[in-house]
């Protein structure tokens, strides 16, 4: 995978910010981790409970395999 640049993550965040919106479930953060598994970029929607940033950096910190597919999958960065 190549390195992901700032500009890549902070479509990331928005498209997964729009997925949620359209799921209609509640507010959220959004974490995206570069490949050493610090924050690249992160956002936490208005009214989202001040504990979503820690679950989002661990999910995506968990479950890296799962992220890297959804992001490939939704065509924002080269597989």
């Amino acid at each position: 995978m190549s390195k992901l640049m700032l500009v890549q993550t902070n479509k990331i965040v928005e498209a997964a910010l729009a997925k949620a919106r359209e799921m209609k479930i509640k507010p959220l953060a959004v974490a995206v981790l570069d490949d050493a598994g610090h924050v690249k970029s992160l956002q936490r929607e208005d009214a989202a409970s001040m504990f979503r940033n820690d679950i989002a950096v661990g999910m995506g910190d968990e479950d890296e395999a799962a992220c890297i597919a959804g992001i490939e999958a939704a065509g924002l960065v080269a597989g």
